[in-house]
């Protein structure tokens, strides 16, 4: 189960990193489920544009975390630097959770300085120092390399999602760069997305 492989993943800043960013949701929410189940209080924060039902019914209806939208100035921390739409205010307003799901952070840093995208990772960095963790799915191809480099080197840990398309076959693997604490899996994960999530896929093909 990927809750073995990757439970180091719930720790930290955790950066998954896809093409589409599909299925680093269902993975990364996932991940927020397994946490939960052991206690912690887990919330989902979609930076992305979307109705805040659905994403509070999908996350409730997957794995039974809570859901939010980017909250605006609300919780603001007396002198705390507020910039792209309330990111800040919702990092710095963390009395609510221990884990945090952060859903389209790299359509959030698309037209975002260095400098603010230095300061969002020092910020979730700082707050990692204070016991809190992130899981941010991440897509590089909307950034440049540039920032998608500084983005994996200020993670904990870096989980790659890859997807290839072998004759009429859909191949998807996880490839883990680093983990926090530990030394990442020297394979390729294969892996399969249903009802359930993402899964280990444990099959064998042929040709």
């Amino acid at each position: 189960m990927l809750d073995k492989d990757l439970k180091n993943a719930q720790h930290g800043l955790t950066v998954i990193e896809e093409d589409l960013g599909s299925v680093s949701k269902i993975l990364a929410r996932q991940l927020g489920g397994y946490a939960k189940t052991e206690g912690r209080r887990v919330v989902v924060l979609s930076l992305t544009v979307q109705d805040p039902q659905d994403v509070a019914s999908e996350s409730e209806r997957l794995h039974g975390v809570a859901a939010t939208r980017d909250a605006g100035s609300r919780g603001i921390s007396p002198g705390a630097q507020v910039f792209g739409g309330g990111l800040m205010a919702v990092l710095l307003g963390g009395a609510g959770y221990d884990l945090m799901v952060v859903e389209g952070f790299s359509g959030f840093l698309f037209d975002k300085t260095d400098r603010e995208v230095v300061d969002a990772l020092k910020q979730m960095t700082r707050l990692t120092d204070q016991g809190k963790s992130f899981i941010v799915t991440f897509e590089s191809s909307l950034v440049g390399e540039k920032t998608a480099a500084y983005i994996r080197a200020a993670a904990d840990t870096v989980i790659q999602i890859r997807t290839e398309l072998v004759g009429t076959r859909i191949d998807r693997m996880l490839y883990v760069r680093k983990m926090k604490d530990l030394m990442p899996p020297d394979r390729l994960i294969k892996i399969t997305v249903d009802q359930a999530g993402v899964q280990v896929d444990t099959r064998e093909f042929v040709g």
